[in-house]
Order: C-alpha cells, then sequence, then structure tokens
C-alpha cells in the first residue's frame, strides 16, 4: 500500500498545517499529548519542536536538553495502525532525539485495556492535548471487538422528536465512519474541563443535515473554540480531494456537561410538548384521508373491468396526500427546532473564533509558495492566540452561564 498517499483513508497533513494546529496553544512541560491516528508522528515532532525552542531560554545547556528530552520521553503518545508507518513516526523521534517510546503499533480505536497492554499510560480522561488528522471515510463494521463500546455513535441517531413522540429507541449500527467514532475516542483520552483536541475533519460533518448528530454530541460533550476553514486544495497533494476545517474543541468538565444535557432535554420536552397535539392531529387527519383514498383503491380494483387511469389516478393521489402531510409535519417540526435552539443559544453563550484560509503556503501540488511565517496561518495562528488568552485565559468579554 502507498501510504505515504492516503490509501486506506490515511492522509497525510501538509507541515505547516501541522505547525498551524500545535502552535494554536503553548505547551506547557507537564501538559500530556496524544495523536491517536499519528501516521508518520508529524503533530508529535512539532509538539516536541514547540518545546524545544522553549528550552533555548535556559542558559544551562544540561537543563536545556533535559527540558526538552524529558518532554519527549514523557508527555509524547502516539498510536499508529500500519505498523510500516508507526516504524516511521519512532525513526522520526529517534532521530530528532528519542520519544518514540510511547508510541505503539495499534488501532487507535480499540480498548483501552488494549493500548495498557503495551503502555499502561494509555489512559482515559488523562491527556491535555490532542492534534490529530483521523483517516476519513473508512467504514468501521460492528464485526470489531471494540465497536459496542462506543456508547454513542456504535447506535443508530434517533430524532429527540420521535423519541418525545413515538417512545422511538436507537439501535445497533452495522458500522460507522472511522471520523466519527474518533470524535467519540477524542473525548475519552481528554481531561474533563481542561482537554483541548485540534483535529481535521471533512466539511460534511459540519454541515450536512445528515451529520446533525454529530454536531450534537460534540457541543453537549465540549466547548467549541475555533473553526478555521481550509482551501479545497490543502490535501490534494496527499491523495485527498475532500474539502476540510480544523475544529478546535475544549472537552467540558462533568458538571457542566449534565447541566448543559438536563437544560437541553428540559426545553426539547417543553416544546416537544407545545407541538405534540398539532403533529398527531396531522398525523390522524391524514390516517383518515389515507383510509378513505385506499377504500375507493381496493373498490376499483374489484370491478369487472379495471379502469387503470382511475387507480394510477389514486395511486398519485396517495403519494400527493402523504407528501402533503409531510410538509405540514415538517413545518411544526421546524417550529420545534426552532424555538429549542433559541433557547439553547442563551444557555450556553461564548464567543467562537472563526476564520477562512485561504493560501497555506504550497499550492495542490505540495509545491511551496513563501515562507510558513508570511502564510495567512501564520496571522491567524497569531490572532486566534489573543482570543484564546483573552476569552479562556483573562477569561475577559465573554458571559458564561
Amino acid at each position: 500500500a502507498n501510504f505515504f498517499k492516503g490509501d486506506a483513508g490515511q492522509y497525510f497533513t501538509p507541515m505547516n498545517i501541522v505547525r498551524f494546529m500545535v502552535n494554536l496553544f503553548d505547551l506547557k512541560e507537564d501538559d500530556l499529548v496524544i495523536d491517536p491516528s499519528c501516521g508518520s508522528g508529524g503533530f508529535l515532532l512539532q509538539s516536541l519542536a514547540q518545546m524545544q525552542e522553549k528550552s533555548k531560554k535556559l542558559k544551562d545547556p544540561v537543563q536545556r536538553h533535559k527540558f526538552w528530552h524529558s518532554f519527549a520521553e514523557h508527555n509524547l503518545y502516539g498510536i499508529e495502525i500500519s505498523g510500516g508507518i508507526s516504524r516511521t513516526a519512532k525513526m522520526n523521534m529517534i532521530i530528532h532525539d528519542d520519544g518514540h517510546t510511547n508510541v505503539i503499533t495499534h488501532d487507535g480505536l480499540d480498548r483501552f485495556e488494549n493500548f495498557q497492554k503495551k503502555n499502561t499510560d494509555f489512559k482515559e480522561n488523562s491527556f491535555n492535548y490532542i492534534f490529530t488528522n483521523p483517516p476519513f471515510g473508512s467504514n468501521i463494521k460492528d464485526e470489531k471487538p471494540y465497536f459496542s463500546t462506543y456508547e454513542k455513535f456504535a447506535n443508530s441517531n434517533v430524532d429527540f422528536i420521535d423519541a418525545l413522540i413515538d417512545s422511538k429507541a436507537s439501535s445497533d449500527l452495522k458500522n460507522q465512519k472511522s471520523e466519527i467514532l474518533f470524535i467519540e475516542r477524542y473525548y475519552q483520552f481528554l481531561k474533563p474541563a481542561k482537554g483541548i483536541v485540534a483535529m481535521v475533519l471533512p466539511d460534511g460533518i459540519l454541515t450536512n443535515s445528515s451529520m446533525q448528530y454529530v454536531r450534537d454530541y460534540i457541543i453537549e460533550k465540549f466547548k467549541v473554540l475555533a473553526s478555521f476553514s481550509l482551501p479545497q486544495y490543502t490535501f490534494s497533494n496527499y491523495g485527498a480531494g475532500v474539502k476540510s476545517s480544523i475544529l478546535v474543541l475544549q472537552k467540558k468538565s462533568t458538571d457542566e456537561e449534565k447541566k448543559f444535557i438536563n437544560t437541553q432535554d428540559k426545553i426539547r420536552k417543553k416544546y416537544v410538548d407545545i407541538h405534540k397535539p398539532g403533529i398527531l392531529a396531522i398525523r390522524e387527519e391524514l390516517k383518515e384521508e389515507l383510509t378513505r383514498l385506499n377504500q375507493n383503491l381496493k373498490l376499483e380494483k374489484k370491478k369487472d373491468a379495471i379502469d387503470e387511469d382511475a387507480i394510477l389516478k389514486i395511486q398519485d393521489e396517495i403519494i400527493e396526500l402523504k407528501e402533503e402531510y409531510k410538509l405540514k409535519e415538517d413545518i411544526e417540526r421546524d417550529k420545534i427546532y426552532e424555538a429549542v435552539n433559541s433557547d439553547m443559544k442563551k444557555v450556553e453563550e461564548y464567543p467562537i473564533f472563526m476564520a477562512i484560509i485561504e493560501e497555506i503556503g504550497e499550492d495542490a501540488k505540495g509545491k511551496k509558495t513563501c515562507d510558513y511565517e508570511k502564510t495567512e496561518l501564520a496571522r491567524v495562528s497569531e490572532e486566534f492566540k489573543k482570543f484564546y488568552k483573552e476569552v479562556y485565559v483573562d477569561k475577559r468579554n465573554v458571559n458564561f452561564h
């Protein structure tokens, strides 16, 4: 397999993007950093490079070396499913002076107990940062022994309106996209109230209506710190033309998460209760109309001289009637969604840094167009750092509920 060109859904990340993502944050010497699909180790090496740069402030050369070498040895962790690529990651870490001991060859979606057979430090709720570009589009099937351990994304999505009106329950899925399962995995790895993930995601997760359940999970479990839209060509040289963005999330505390979900449940129930009679009335009216048309259809089919045109006309009426009443119910459902969304915005108000990046310092063929320092990435990175310091470190200009 041509691993570095993206077979098996693995697309490698342009160095400028790696540098941008890691340098959004000021890593501390006790921070634990992990990439659960680390490829050849780009995000880990960039984290190490940041610490090496910090070490230059120390005057004693012995202390300088100890500062970043200790970070490499004790604070950087990687998981890579491909043995060939993980060996490359380990070799890269060795070339940059160690840090390879915490890179394991394993499926990053597996059970934690299986990670810990190789390294006991791969624990839930223990990492400060995840910098990552997960494999896109790879279908993980339910035959994987770990599949059923995923609390959210191994089960079918049930709309809250259907759950509240019809008591509809979720069922086991047969498969799920790798990048969606990895979102749940990041939540598991990160420290509550502190842990931050910066990840590359296909734009479909952020925009497609069918992915609303993934977005709901994200806002339940995380605060959205930032979203950076990337150019279409960002991963073209690596075999992927998928339009992508970088999403930066901070895991909520257990209390924040519980409070959010409880409030959301109450608000959803409030508006479903208001509109439930109207929805049930629409369904009852449809049922009566369908009963009438189906009786007419039955009578037409029993006639000695069957009139095909009359039958087709009734069948068309049935189709049109179902569409008409579906639209009526959809209008009621939209009123619920709008009211819930409006109330939820008041529950958790905080600013999100958003940017559209159009130039990354290389073209679609991977050819360098300018130094990183002159790219839009470098400018946006500095803007985000100011935003993050003001809002999340100094806690100014923000109203948390």
